[in-house]
């Protein structure tokens, strides 16, 4: 019974720990985020310039005389300018799911998170835990989730390995 109840604390405490935490990481993988936007936005913006230039500002126009062209390598820039489209697009909808309150912006994260992305936020990630009354709710908030989720996890596996009676007697003390 007390290394069930030290394992409950302790698994508490992390889930506090990490719900504190998560608040920042979220806030620099939205800041590698703005920077891929901004890196995508200037591709994007050159070949807008010389979209701007030829063909009146028609980004697909410029795409479609490059795919039309015989000329291999510079028929496969059309699919360059399509991804750098998209991917402008995408990382711009990305963005706009970590806006908003701490709620939202984790929500936005475990939505439209790229693991590539946040593998590469981890590698750099500083650990922080703010003292804002809004973090310290969302901590207390998520350590109590996973620990309501170990308890239900412990317990199934408990009653899956020793069976009903016994599970009873168990958990009684």
């Amino acid at each position: 019974m007390r290394l069930r109840g030290l394992l409950d604390r302790l698994v508490l405490l992390v889930g506090v720990l990490a719900g504190g935490v998560l608040p920042g990481f979220v806030q620099q993988y939205r800041q590698r985020i703005g920077g891929r936007l901004d890196e995508a936005r200037q591709q994007l913006g050159e070949w807008q310039a010389l979209a701007d230039r030829l063909f009146g500002g028609d980004l697909d126009a410029l795409a479609a005389h490059h795919r039309q062209s015989s000329d291999t390598t510079f028929a496969a820039e059309a699919a360059l300018i399509e991804q750098t489209q998209a991917r402008v697009l995408e990382l711009e909808q990305t963005l706009a799911a970590l806006q908003g309150s701490l709620w939202e912006r984790t929500a936005g994260f475990l939505t439209h998170a790229d693991w590539m992305d946040v593998q590469a936020t981890w590698s750099l990630f500083q650990p922080d835990f703010p003292l804002h009354p809004e973090t310290l709710f969302f901590a207390l908030c998520f350590g109590g989730a996973v620990w309501l989720l170990w308890l239900g996890l412990v317990r199934g596996v408990v009653h899956v390995a020793v069976g009903r009676r016994r599970e009873r007697r168990i958990f009684a003390g």
